[in-house]
C-alpha cells in the first residue's frame, strides 16, 4: 500500500521531475560530449619470479621477491627501453601514412630528404657505445633531430611514461602493464 502511495506522489510531481531529470541528461551530455577519447590497452605478464625455495625462510623469499619485481619495473621504464619506444613511435610517424599523431611543423622545418635521413638514422640499430657517438657529429644531428620531432609530437620520455602505467598484481607472479592513449591504434603498436 505505501508503494501505491509513493507512486502516486511521484506522479503528481512528474512536472518537476521530468525537466529537471532532462535537463541533468542534457547537461552531462554536453560535459562529456567535448572531452577527448581516452583509449587503453593492458596486458597481463607472468614474470616466473615466484619460485619458493625448500628450507628458505619466507620473509627471505618475500624480500627477494620484492626486489626482484622492482628491478623488473624499473628495467621495463628505463631510459633505454623508453628510447628505443620514442625512437620506433618517432619512425611509424614519419613513415605511415597513418600517423597516430600529426604535426605540420615537422614538414615546415625538415626537407623530406633530411626526413628519409632520419627514418634511415632510425631503422639502425642502437649502438650503446656512446664514445663513438658522441664523435659524429651527423649522428649527434640526427639525434637532435629525433629529439625535436618527439618533443613536436609529444613523445618525449616524461609524456610516455604519465601513460604507462606498471604494477605487480597483489601477491602474485603476474605485472598488469596498462597504456593509454587518444588513438586506438598507438595503444597497441608494438615494432
Amino acid at each position: 500500500m505505501e508503494i501505491f502511495f509513493f507512486l502516486k506522489v511521484l506522479w503528481r510531481r512528474m512536472w518537476i521531475i521530468a525537466p529537471i531529470s532532462l535537463l541533468a541528461m542534457i547537461a552531462t551530455y554536453l560535459m562529456y560530449k567535448n572531452e577527448p577519447k581516452v583509449y587503453k590497452s593492458s596486458a597481463l605478464m607472468a614474470t616466473g619470479i615466484i619460485n619458493v625455495e625448500e628450507g628458505a625462510g619466507s620473509w627471505v623469499q618475500e624480500y627477494k621477491v620484492m626486489n626482484d619485481f622492482n628491478n623488473l619495473i624499473a628495467q621495463m621504464t628505463s631510459r633505454e627501453l623508453m628510447q628505443s619506444l620514442v625512437n620506433d613511435l618517432v619512425r611509424h610517424d614519419l613513415v605511415s601514412s597513418e600517423p597516430f599523431r600529426r604535426s605540420a611543423d615537422i614538414a615546415k622545418y625538415l626537407s623530406p630528404a633530411e626526413i628519409a635521413d632520419i627514418v634511415r638514422y632510425l631503422e639502425q640499430p642502437i649502438s650503446n657505445d656512446s664514445t663513438q657517438l658522441s664523435k659524429n657529429s651527423q649522428e649527434a644531428t640526427m639525434r637532435n633531430h629525433v629529439r625535436n620531432i618527439a618533443g613536436v609530437l609529444g613523445y618525449t620520455d616524461q609524456a610516455l611514461l604519465q601513460h604507462l602505467l606498471i604494477e605487480r598484481m597483489k601477491d602474485t607472479d603476474y605485472i598488469r602493464v596498462e597504456v593509454t592513449s587518444e588513438n586506438p591504434r598507438a595503444v597497441g603498436f608494438h615494432r
